[in-house]
């Protein structure tokens, strides 16, 4: 039994780094992954939201309507400022990253601003 769960801790760590390094390469996605990709930024924003207030612990906005304000606005930003980079960085002849989109900045910043609002 120690067996089966080391293997299969070994395998799942193995693809939690595979994908994590698939992420931050300039490599080209399948429209089936795109959606595996959105899911992975969602859950690395809110870990790393999570380590955030960690050394953060107090969130600035206190009021519910302020929090909520956040959680929508901040990743519209994010995503169309990373997605503005991401079109100056091709518009130069550089790679474009998949975090440079505005699904996956909008998926990272949604689960980051979603874990600081409410952790």
């Amino acid at each position: 039994m120690e067996i089966l769960i080391e293997i299969l801790a070994e395998g799942l760590i193995q693809f939690l780094l595979e994908l994590i390094a698939d992420l931050f390469s300039g490599s080209r996605w399948s429209d089936h992954s795109k959606a595996w990709y959105c899911v992975a930024y969602l859950v690395l924003g809110a870990a790393i939201g999570g380590l955030s207030l960690l050394l953060v612990p107090t969130f600035l906005p206190v009021s519910v309507p302020l929090k909520v304000a956040s959680i929508v606005v901040i990743p519209v930003l994010a995503g169309l400022m990373m997605r503005g980079l991401g079109n100056w960085r091709k518009h130069r002849g550089k790679g474009k990253t998949n975090l440079e989109t505005f699904t996956h900045a909008y998926c990272f910043a949604f689960g980051m601003a979603l874990v600081r609002s409410f952790g």
